[in-house]
């Protein structure tokens, strides 16, 4: 006979479940009214848009007239100057304004479309800074807008979208007006730019650029990095910089991508926000073309002025502007349309390419101890299959070093993966300090040491402590910290430990070198010594090891760091009284034997390298740990030497206290004499190296 059986949850279990059933429903319902809302928005601003394009079209057709006056050259250098809307004559006026009945139906469209747009960037701005609230909050988070201001229509159109935007939500409006210094209209520029933000009501910021070109840089090249440097010098953690890039400025990308060889990353263009390593980049006028940019501030009766360098061919991007767009345009009815759609098709696949790559990009990536702290293991990809090889690695690379990823780069670091690794080189990467290699089909990027630096990682380094740093040491043991034990009970687990403080440190040739002490508990260390020594990886956090980087990392507990437990020794008290009480070792034979923990034989210290992925160019920075009377402790922050043939009276007494509790006597007495035994035994240490500080990270 079988019976069944039935298992009733409790009542509370229930109604808890139904809670988060009924959360969860409520969560999807707002995700799925959110989107619902943006892409109607988002729909509306096109339509205004639209209907903005139609109405002048009709204008101009029956008029039989160009949307800017007829007879105007705005290249031609008796026009420049600041323009306004008051004369019909002027560049960015429009005669058919002169109309009274289109001035009726144009004003109010005008304002529907900044309307729509600032719209649809609230919701892109909330979805980004989800603690912006109304404005009337005035206890939320400041955000601010920092515009990128030349003047010019579209970065003033930008400027007025900011403003149309702090309206509604509780943000602050900055301008930044770069004075590049080597234009004589610079100060016809700057004025402008002082009245209008006055208008605004807007502050302006004015950094003066230090433009120096030659050497193979362009005027061109040179001012665009300098004006991008002071732009990004104006923002912080909470700002976002605003920039005037309209759809004119994509087809025109779009055409030097093809000129440069670019692939659907770079076909792709700009987008709307962009989240990266610089901050973060909003384009609201990407839709916008430059006609109709200048249609909407007349039409706002907003003036702006014209740059007379854009009529320069010298320059690549008003060679395609001037000479190649207005060819095709002649020849092919809606080329713009065209390219755009096809910038927009490549983005769009990008997006989905980048989606994928980063899921398949974690198998790939892997710790690595030496900045920037990853590497890329090619082991057990098929290195046949090129295109997916060249995505993960292009990939990997735009995350290391975003600036310098180029085709060719890809290509000869692809070339270093598919030789054996007995005949490897190295790759530079361009405008950057690194370089990339390969070891154990692993690659690396890193900083390659100089001749001085190579200099003074020779010889031995005494480690001398301080008064303050003895007593220290001698009381790490001795100083019950729950917080201490806490973290190293969860170590058992998790295999790891934590330093408490930093004794003594020191910079040598490129590196910096710290000597932490590591309490750790007595029933984590008899209980699971051999699991935790068994370890090889080193594991950092944070990698800055200042009061600063502890309390960013570490807000709970500021004072410890995450270290691998395989290279942690220790020293009695009369080690570490004297002076000094450690030396590093950087002049030692690669042959040297070595008897790491839970090892039954010694290795030699090259092939212990090797087992720990300790690449050749950083073996010179690994110095052996040794005593005051020339013992090995440690190999750097790889491993700890064996010493278990001379057992510390710490570890005397844990033998004895085991021995005592497997036959089956009673251990209280002796784990008094092992409490003991601890207070006045040896110290844990650990030896953290890591390039020096004053190294450049790309990240």
């Amino acid at each position: 006979m079988i019976t069944k059986t039935t298992i009733s949850l409790p009542s509370d279990t229930k109604e808890q479940e139904r809670a988060t059933q009924k959360q969860a429903l409520q969560a999807q319902k707002a995700a799925f009214a959110a989107s619902r809302h943006h892409a109607l928005t988002v729909c509306q601003y096109h339509e205004a848009v639209l209907n903005f394009r139609g109405l002048f079209k009709r204008l101009n057709t029956a008029k039989q007239q160009s949307v800017r006056a007829v007879g105007i050259d705005p290249c031609a250098a008796a026009q420049y100057r600041i323009l306004g809307t008051e004369t019909a004559s002027g560049i960015g006026s429009l005669e058919v304004l002169t109309a009274p009945e289109a001035c009726h139906k144009l004003l109010p469209l005008g304002q529907l479309v900044i309307s729509r747009l600032g719209s649809m960037l609230s919701l892109a701005l909330s979805a980004l800074w989800p603690d912006i609230v109304a404005q009337e909050e005035s206890d939320a988070t400041h955000h601010r807008l920092v515009v990128g201001m030349s003047g010019g229509p579209d970065s003033t159109l930008a400027l007025v979208i900011a403003c149309e935007l702090r309206q509604h939500l509780n943000l602050e409006v900055l301008a930044v007006h770069c004075i590049h210094g080597i234009d004589p209209d610079d100060e016809i520029w700057l004025e402008h730019c002082r009245a209008l933000c006055a208008l605004l009501q807007v502050p302006l910021h004015t950094p003066r650029l230090n433009i120096i070109y030659g050497a193979g840089r362009s005027p061109e090249e040179v001012s665009r990095a300098e004006r991008y440097k002071a732009l990004l010098a104006s923002l912080s953690a909470h700002d976002c910089l605003v920039l005037g890039h309209q759809a004119d400025d994509q087809v025109e990308s779009l055409l030097l991508a093809l000129k440069r060889g670019s692939g659907p990353q770079g076909l792709s263009g700009m987008q709307l926000l962009t989240c990266d390593q610089r901050g973060v980049l909003l384009r609201p006028l990407l839709d916008l073309h430059k006609v109709e940019i200048e249609q909407l501030l007349t039409l706002l009766e907003i003036p702006f002025v014209y740059d007379l360098s854009n009529s320069y061919l010298k320059f690549e991007r008003n060679f395609m502007r001037r000479k190649v767009l207005p060819t095709l345009r002649s020849r092919f009815a809606g080329i713009d349309k065209s390219l755009l759609r096809t910038q927009k098709l490549c983005a769009y696949e990008h997006d989905l390419a980048q989606r994928f790559v980063t899921q398949q990009l974690a198998t790939v990536e892997k710790e690595s101890a030496f900045p920037p702290f990853s590497c890329f293991d090619f082991a057990s990809l098929d290195l046949s299959d090129r295109p997916y090889v060249f995505m993960l690695l292009r990939a990997w690379l735009q995350r290391m070093a975003p600036q310098v990823v180029e085709f060719t780069l890809i290509e000869r670091c692809y070339e270093l993966m598919v030789k054996d690794h007995d005949k490897n080189g190295y790759v530079p990467l361009t405008g950057s300090p690194y370089v990339a290699a390969t070891f154990l089909n692993r690659l690396y990027l890193y900083e390659p040491l100089t001749a001085v630096q190579k200099e003074q990682l020779q010889g031995r380094l005494p480690v001398l402590l301080s008064p303050d740093a003895q007593a220290a040491l001698q009381s790490t043991e001795s100083i019950e910290c729950t917080e201490c034990s806490e973290y190293t009970a969860n170590a058992v687990n998790s295999s790891e430990v934590y330093a408490s403080q930093v004794l003594w440190q020191e910079h040598r040739g490129g590196y910096a070198y710290q000597l932490l002490s590591v309490p750790i508990s007595t029933t984590a260390w008899s209980q699971q010594r051999e699991v935790l020594l068994s370890l090889f990886a080193l594991k950092q956090e944070p990698n800055d090891l200042t009061a600063a980087g502890y309390a960013s990392q570490r807000n709970d507990s500021p004072r410890f760091l995450r270290v691998a437990t395989a290279a942690c020794f220790y020293l009695t008290a009369p080690q570490i009284n004297a002076s000094p009480c450690l030396w590093l070792n950087f002049s030692y034979a690669l042959s040297r034997k070595l008897k790491p923990y839970t090892r039954a034989h010694s290795r030699d210290v090259g092939k212990l390298f090797i087992e720990n992925h300790i690449a050749p160019w950083e073996r010179c920075g690994i110095p052996l740990v040794e005593s005051a009377q020339g013992e090995v402790l440690a190999l750097g922050s790889v491993l700890a030497q064996d010493r278990r043939v001379k057992a510390t009276p710490l570890e005397q007494a844990k033998t004895n206290e085991a021995a005592q509790a497997q036959d089956g006597q009673d251990v209280t007495s002796t784990s008094a004499a092992t409490a003991t035994a601890e207070k006045r035994a040896s110290c844990y240490l650990y030896l953290h190296i890591k390039r020096d500080d004053r190294t450049a990270k790309l990240r």
